[in-house]
């Protein structure tokens, strides 16, 4: 994955004002998005498309963040998949917990578009 690929991107977040807002910049950049409104329906959708990044709200109904990730990393460990880079995008985060779950990164809210560009040098970097 380079900064200037064009990504296949999941957005999980409940606050439809935080959905449109992302999904515009990152259409905006090239990239394809998709919106999930809780983590229940963001592993639903993992579990039907290949994704090349999640951008992962923590505070959602149904499922919290968190416990989507923790999730999706079990589904892709019990069936030999490939890692999707997820990344908490949230106001208030729990930087420790994030790790724990196997975070990727972690973008502060507001969604800021060098900070989302500044993650993906990183993840390049560290999968090259």
């Amino acid at each position: 994955m380079k900064s200037t690929d064009k990504l296949v991107i999941l957005v999980a977040d409940d606050s439809d004002i935080n959905q449109i807002l992302i999904k515009f910049i990152l259409s905006k950049l090239g990239h394809t998005v998709y919106v999930a409104s809780n983590g229940l329906e963001c592993i639903e959708m993992f579990r039907k498309k290949n994704f090349d990044l999640i951008l992962m709200d923590l505070q959602m109904p149904i499922m919290c963040g968190y416990e989507a990730t923790n999730n999706i990393r079990n589904i892709e460990n019990s069936e030999n998949l490939k890692r999707t880079p997820i990344i908490a995008v949230t106001a208030n985060a729990d930087i420790e917990k994030c790790e724990d779950v196997d975070m990727d990164g972690l973008i502060e809210k507001p969604f800021n578009i060098e900070k989302f560009n500044n993650i993906l040098k990183k993840l390049n970097h560290e999968l090259d």
